[in-house]
């Protein structure tokens, strides 16, 4: 297995969502970019980005 097999996991759960789901070609323009994207990757990012702590230590601060 390699190390990032639960998060390759998730990923093709959410990638299972939208499997043969075409957007029309008059929207190919704002999706060109994303054949090239890695989504184990991507996927970390938005983890990331949702994990960071907040400024304050947390929402129940005062």
């Amino acid at each position: 297995m390699f190390e990032d097999w639960q998060l390759a996991l998730e990923v093709e759960t959410k990638a299972a969502d939208t499997r043969g789901h075409y957007p029309p070609a008059t929207e190919y323009v704002n999706h060109v970019d994303r054949s090239h994207v890695n989504l184990v990757e991507a996927f970390k990012q938005m983890k990331l980005d949702v994990e960071e702590p907040l400024q304050n230590g947390g929402s129940d601060h005062e």
